[in-house]
């Protein structure tokens, strides 16, 4: 049974620790100690007595040892913990997005790869069934060519959210709407419909909140195919609730809509010259689709504690970059007003110092 430690327990780590408590009571993987730099925080967990509790990493990793650590920290840190574990863990686990920025991305890949650490970032929508099933339907060019990808993030985070934590909000240690809450879509966007050459982007403040980063962000994304598109429109200054996180692919041939905010529904599926039995049994399969209970973080533990083709298919040890080089070449357009490569430089006065 492999041992785990968890580094960041935050909001999104009530996630993980269900997911591990699940596996857990399969003997499939146990919790063995937990860190963060907030004691008040860790003691409020419904957790094991037998789970350790440390306020430095540094510790942690002096008096335990483990197979598996999960990464949940601010955005920020992520480059320096990973640094801190990679002699310690055979696999890390990172919480999107894999850092801030590119050159520090690929510092942690170059460096787990020689010291031979798997590392992977939290990816768990590629896993969900709608999105595998559309992954399918498009390489088997169902829907015929793409000319138009969309991605729609109509979220709502208020003052509230914001004073949560103090690296919420900040460019040091966390990103806007872009690098934090649409992550996720955008590496969907181009797992499902591949790299863009270039984007071309506008970001704003909707509202009075004091953050220093961007709540409104629409970008346009082209392909090396000049009748290809791309469009992601993110905000998370929605009132008075959120709306739909979305992923609309449209083909010559048919069109997919995936929603349910993080990509686990089929909404539209229709398809050109399809006869009414192919019809049937597609609308059968979405159904069956749609009925299903997603947790996409237990879809992702179980998948990379065991050795399997799904895993290999859905998620390589190195995913996570191609997201973020667009996630800099979008605010290096927005900070510049011009077009960006994805092929240029992308580090440069990205605000994430």
């Amino acid at each position: 049974m492999k041992k785990i430690v968890v580094i960041g327990c935050g909001k999104v780590s009530l996630k993980h620790f269900k997911a591990i408590s699940y596996l857990e009571r399969r003997k499939k993987i146990k919790l063995v100690a937990i860190c963060d730099s907030d004691i008040k925080k860790m003691n409020s967990l419904n957790l094991s007595k037998s789970v350790k509790k440390y306020n430095s990493i540094s510790k942690l990793i002096k008096k335990e040892n483990f197979d598996i650590v999960s990464i949940l920290t601010p955005s920020g840190h992520h480059y320096k913990n990973v640094i801190q574990c990679v002699g310690n863990a055979k696999t890390i686990i990172i919480e999107k997005p894999i850092a801030l920025r590119v050159s520090n991305a690929k510092k942690m890949i170059s460096i787990c790869k020689k010291k031979k650490v798997n590392l992977y970032v939290v990816l768990q929508n590629r896993f969900n069934p709608a999105v595998l099933f559309a992954r399918e339907i498009i390489k088997k060019k169902k829907i015929g060519k793409i000319f138009l990808t969309t991605v729609r993030l109509r979220w709502s985070r208020n003052e509230k959210y914001f004073n949560l934590a103090k690296w919420r909000g900040t460019w040091r240690y966390d990103g806007g709407v872009i690098a934090n809450q649409c992550s996720h879509h955008i590496d969907l966007l181009q797992w499902i419909s591949g790299m863009p050459k270039s984007v071309i982007a506008k970001t704003i403040n909707a509202h009075d909140i004091k953050i220093k980063v961007e709540d409104t962000a629409v970008s346009i994304l082209k392909y090396k195919d000049k009748n290809k598109l791309g469009l992601i429109e993110a905000t998370v200054a929605t009132r008075p609730c959120d709306l739909e996180g979305s992923i609309s692919i449209l083909g010559k041939n048919g069109s997919i809509v995936l929603d349910g905010f993080n990509a686990s529904k089929i909404n539209t599926f229709k398809l050109n010259n399809i006869s009414k039995v192919q019809e049937k049994k597609f609308l059968k399969k979405i159904n069956k689709i749609n009925s299903l209970k997603v947790n996409g973080h237990l879809n992702f533990y179980s998948n990379i504690i065991s050795h399997n083709k799904l895993k290999e298919k859905i998620l390589s040890k190195y995913e996570g970059i191609s997201s973020l080089k667009i996630i800099n070449a979008i605010y290096k357009s927005s900070f510049k007003s011009k077009e960006i490569l994805l092929t240029e430089n992308l580090n440069s006065k990205l605000g994430f110092n």
